[in-house]
C-alpha cells in the first residue's frame, strides 16, 4: 500500500514547501481523506484475498510508517530540515517498511502462471494427426513436445493422449491459436502451483481427556472440538481390518522416519520419504500420526488401520505444476491408493479443468477417494483447482469458534462440501519437530484421515458413500452453505458400523 501512498505524501510536502498558504489545513485534510480512501480500497481488496485476521499486521505497519512520514513532512514544511533531506528520509522509511514481513494464510497460492518448461497441456486429435506429425509441427516452429502423463491403464482415460508443449519465450502462441490449428481436441495451460509461507504461532494448551496417551494432545484443540474421545472408544472396539487402507499425501514429501509417523508409514519411493519444506509432513501428521503411542500428537488413525505414503508433487520451495500434480494422482491410483489427500491448488480458468476431471475419474475407476483443500483466498472454491474439479470431496476450514476461517474459500456450487478445523493446528514437522499452522491445508488431511479409517473397515466405501456419511452425520454450522457440515468422527464411524 505505502508504495502508492508515498507519492501523494511527497507531492504534498513539495507543495507546502513552495506555497505555504494559509489554507494549508484544508489541503492537508483533503489529502489525508484521499489517502484514507485509497487505504480502504486497498485493505478491502487484501481482506477479500486473505482474510481480516491477516490484515492487522499490515495496517499496523503501514500506519506507523505514515505517521513517521507525517513527522518528517512537518519538519520540512517548517524549514527545520532541508527539503532534499526530507525526501531522502521518506524514501528511506518506505524502503525500511518493505523489509517488515507481513503474514499470509498457510497454503495461500499465487495468481495464474504457466510452467516455463511446458506451458500447455494439449490433447492430440488422433483422427487428424499422428504423434510423428505433431513432433514435426513442433520442430518446425522451434517448440518441443513430449507425452504429459504415464498410467497403467491407458485405455481407461484420454490422458494418455495428452502432450506437454514447451514454447520458447521468443515465440508468441495463444491458446486460441492452438485450438484453431485443428491438431488438438483440447488445450489448457499447464498452471504453476505455489504455496505461500505458512503462518506459525505458539500452540495454546487446554485440558483434553480423550482417552489416549499422546502427551501433546492438549495442544490439539480440534480433537476436543470434534469429540474424538467417543471416536477413539468406538474405534478401539472394532477388529483390526484385514488390510490397512492406503492413504497417499500428495505434497512436498513426508518425513517418513518422524517418530510420530514411522510406525504408520509405508514408503512408495525412497525419494519421497523426506521433506525439505515441511508442509507435507505437517499434513501427514494431521491425517495419520500414530495415536496412543505415548509420543507427540494424536490423529484419526488407529494403529493397524491406515498406512500413509507420500508422492512429491511440490518442490522444497512449495512449487509444482498442474501436469506434475495430475501425474501424482495417476501414480497414487496405480499404486493401490484408497484415499488421496491434496492440500494444494490455486485459482484457475473455470473452463480449463478437463485434465483434472479426467484424473479424478481415473482414480475413481481404481476405487480411490480424493479429498482436496478448498483453498485460502476467501473466494469460491469452484474457481480453484483441484478443489472445484468434479468427482472429489472438497474441504473448507473452521476456527475454534466453529466459524468459517476468514481465509477459507467457500463451498457454494461444490459437489461434495464438508469442513473441519483448520486454524492453529498442531502437527508433525521435519527433523522430529512439531509446529502449528493454519489453512484449509490442515483441514483437508483431517477429513482424509477419517475417511481412510472408515475405508479400512469397509473397503467398498466409495466417494459418494463416504461423503454421504460425513454429510448426514455432520453438524450444521452458521453459514453452512459456505462450508458444508462439520465432520463428526464418532457419529460417522457409528453409522458405518451400523450400516
Amino acid at each position: 500500500m505505502f508504495s502508492f501512498l508515498i507519492i501523494p505524501c511527497l507531492a504534498l510536502t513539495l507543495w507546502f514547501y513552495r506555497e505555504r498558504k494559509a489554507d494549508a489545513w484544508l489541503w492537508t485534510a483533503l489529502t489525508y481523506i484521499g489517502l484514507m480512501a485509497l487505504c480502504s480500497q486497498y485493505y478491502n481488496s487484501y481482506a477479500a484475498a486473505s482474510g481480516w485476521d491477516y490484515l492487522i499486521p499490515l495496517i499496523l505497519r503501514d500506519f506507523l510508517t505514515l505517521g513517521m512520514v507525517g513527522l518528517v513532512q512537518r519538519f520540512a514544511v517548517t524549514r527545520q530540515i532541508p527539503l532534499w533531506q526530507a525526501i531522502l528520509m521518506m524514501l528511506g522509511l518506505y524502503a525500511a517498511s518493505r523489509m517488515i514481513p507481513v503474514p499470509y494464510p498457510a497454503g495461500e497460492l499465487s495468481a495464474i502462471t504457466y510452467a516455463e518448461d511446458g506451458e500447455y497441456l494439449v490433447d492430440l486429435n488422433l483422427k487428424t494427426t499422428t504423434e510423428a506429425e505433431l513432433q514435426a509441427w513442433a520442430v518446425a516452429r522451434g517448440f518441443s513436445v513430449r507425452r504429459a502423463f504415464q498410467m497403467t491403464d491407458a485405455g481407461a482415460t484420454e490422458l494418455d493422449e495428452y502432450y506437454l508443449l514447451d514454447v520458447p519465450a521468443f515465440n508468441e502462441l495463444t491458446t486460441e491459436q492452438l485450438e484453431n490449428s485443428q491438431l488438438f481436441d483440447w488445450v489448457e495451460g499447464n498452471e504453476v502451483i505455489q504455496l505461500k509461507d505458512p503462518i506459525t504461532s505458539v500452540a495454546q494448551t487446554q485440558p483434553n481427556r480423550l482417552g489416549v496417551n499422546d502427551p501433546d494432545i492438549d495442544k490439539q484443540w480440534a480433537l476436543g472440538a470434534l469429540n474424538m474421545s467417543a471416536y477413539y472408544q468406538l474405534l478401539a472396539q472394532q477388529p483390526k481390518p484385514a488390510k490397512p487402507a492406503r492413504l497417499f499425501i500428495l505434497d512436498t514429501g513426508v518425513e517418513g522416519n518422524h517418530a510420530d509417523i514411522r510406525s504408520n508409514y509405508r514408503s512408495h519411493q525412497s525419494g519421497y520419504d523426506n521433506d525439505e519444506h515441511g508442509h507435507g509432513t505437517h499434513c501427514a501428521g494431521i491425517a495419520a500420526a500414530t495415536t496412543n503411542n505415548g509420543i507427540g500428537i494424536a490423529s484419526p488413525n488407529a494403529q493397524g488401520f491406515v498406512e500413509v505414503s507420500s508422492i512429491r508433487v511440490l518442490s522444497k520451495r512449495g512449487v509444482g505444476t498442474q501436469q506434475g500434480i495430475i501425474q501424482g494422482m495417476l501414480e497414487a491410483a496405480d499404486n493401490g491408493a484408497d484415499v488421496i489427500s491434496m492440500s494444494l491448488g490455486g485459482r484457475s480458468a473455470a473452463s480449463k479443468r478437463r485434465s483434472y476431471n479426467q484424473a479424478v475419474s481415473y482414480a475413481r475407476r481404481n476405487n480411490c477417494i480424493i479429498v482436496a483443500a478448498a483453498g485460502n483466498s476467501n473466494r469460491p472454491a469452484a474457481d480453484h483447482l483441484p478443489a472445484g474439479a468434479a468427482g472429489l470431496i472438497t474441504v473448507a476450514a473452521v476456527d475454534r469458534e466453529l466459524q468459517r476461517a476468514t481465509f477459507s474459500n467457500t463451498l457454494q456450487n461444490i459437489e461434495r462440501p464438508i469442513c473441519a478445523p483448520g486454524v492453529n493446528i498442531y502437527s508433525t514437522f521435519p527433523r522430529g519437530q512439531y509446529k502449528q499452522f493454519s489453512g484449509t491445508s490442515m483441514a483437508c488431511p483431517l477429513v482424509a484421515g477419517l475417511i481412510a479409517n472408515l475405508r479400512a473397515l469397509n473397503p467398498d466405501l466409495d466417494t459418494d458413500s463416504a461423503w454421504q456419511i460425513l454429510h448426514r452425520t455432520g453438524r450444521d454450522l452458521n453459514n453452512g452453505d459456505l462450508t458444508g457440515r462439520l465432520i463428526q468422527p464418532a457419529a460417522a464411524l457409528r453409522e458405518l458400523i451400523n450400516s
